[in-house]
């Protein structure tokens, strides 16, 4: 879902919007997973990873709010 890192490449360096953690998110990636799983017609996202700590940064993406979540 990230296009071969070229989503990645069109941010880095840039901070995470502060509007993020309106949808608890804390990093690209779980900005970018939570908009992508919120369409309604995603029923599921598989990020391709092989480095630990970015596991763990996507599975981040499960928690909280979700960008269509009324409040």
């Amino acid at each position: 879902p990230f296009q071969d890192g070229r989503l990645f490449a069109a941010v880095k360096g840039k901070p995470v919007p502060d509007w993020a953690a309106e949808v608890d998110c804390e990093s690209w990636g779980q900005l970018f997973l939570k908009f992508i799983v919120s369409h309604p017609a995603v029923t599921a996202a598989i990020p391709a990873t092989s480095n630990p700590r970015n596991m763990l940064d996507n599975a981040g993406a499960a928690f909280g709010r979700m960008p269509d979540t009324p409040e």
